[in-house]
């Protein structure tokens, strides 16, 4: 009896293992276009990715002399010694983003994964998607000291970093499957807060990273804004910039930028998001039974959830 036990109690631990290896090695699909474009060798999947690109980028029909062309143009041919240098390897980025979409798919239940492809990029996004397929620019992951990055400031190039891949992919995937949404033509700033916040909280458990590294803080900035929160809050309300629809005012509390003006000196710019993250972090402690996933999708009223939040 003492055999069969320990028999039945080795078993089950061959199977605990095996099952926890392969929850920790599940990998994403990661199509690396860059190369399938630099060898002219794409397969039916790559290729249908590969006309999306040229569409999109104003390269026209994909065809044999405009693939020759997109190889040769400068700011493509100028990024790939790098790109293959850096990024030789992706397993790294493979089980980050498995990661990634194991947790989403628990936390935005019927979550979409789309088709992803590594490219070169020729826009200023790093995340581009599209037609179910999402593209990702490596060539926007390079390391803060990069070359080319020369002529970004110093808060955007802190952004290029290869750890910031996981995180990027993981917010695109969210406002992907979750868009704001508000019957509002003109929504106010307090709906875009609470979005904003839910996502950023979304971006924070997908990744297992904490807040300050989803915005791209430093520890210095996280703590200028947990030391002037309050007061933020205050000028907010007292301003009656709390329902204000004006589209600059807007941009200016919620955009990445080196500074936020007008609200003390020293402060990081997109204030917003992270103002939005505390109030969404309120409301889930006072509602046991709300989730991200219903803050994302129910487009609640602001103002009601403002009051329920305690805020």
């Amino acid at each position: 009896m003492k055999t069969a036990y320990k028999i039945l109690c080795g078993v089950l631990a061959l199977i605990i293992a095996a099952t926890s290896c392969n929850d920790n090695t599940r990998r994403a699909d990661l199509d690396r276009l860059d190369h399938r474009l630099a060898a002219d060798s794409l397969d039916a999947g790559s290729r249908r990715a590969a006309e999306l690109l040229f569409r999109l980028s104003g390269y026209g029909e994909l065809t044999d002399s405009s693939l020759a062309a997109y190889n040769s143009m400068p700011s493509i041919a100028y990024h790939r010694a790098a790109v293959d240098s850096a990024f030789a390897d992706i397993t790294p980025e493979r089980e980050a983003l498995g990661a990634v979409y194991s947790k989403l798919s628990k936390l935005l239940p019927d979550v979409r994964i789309p088709d992803t492809y590594t490219i070169i990029s020729p826009f200023n996004q790093s995340v581009i998607s599209a037609d179910s397929v999402l593209f990702i620019g490596l060539n926007h992951y390079l390391g803060p000291d990069y070359s080319a990055y020369a002529y970004f400031p110093e808060y955007i190039r802190q952004r290029k970093s290869r750890d910031r891949l996981p995180i990027d992919v993981a917010e695109a995937l969210v406002r992907i499957n979750r868009p704001f949404a508000t019957d509002d033509t003109s929504p106010a700033l307090l709906s875009r807060l609470i979005y904003e916040g839910a996502v950023t909280m979304a971006v924070t458990e997908a990744t297992d990273i904490d807040m300050a590294k989803a915005l791209g803080y430093s520890a210095a900035d996280m703590q200028q804004l947990r030391e002037h929160e309050g007061a933020l809050w205050r000028a907010l309300l007292e301003r009656n910039l709390v329902y204000t629809t004006d589209p600059a005012v807007i941009r200016q509390i919620l955009s990445p930028v080196p500074a936020t003006s007008g609200f003390g000196a020293g402060l990081p710019g997109n204030i917003g998001r992270y103002i939005g993250s505390q109030m969404v972090s309120c409301y889930m402690k006072h509602n046991r039974s709300a989730s991200l996933d219903s803050i994302l999708t129910s487009s609640p009223n602001p103002t009601t959830f403002l009051r329920d939040s305690g805020y």
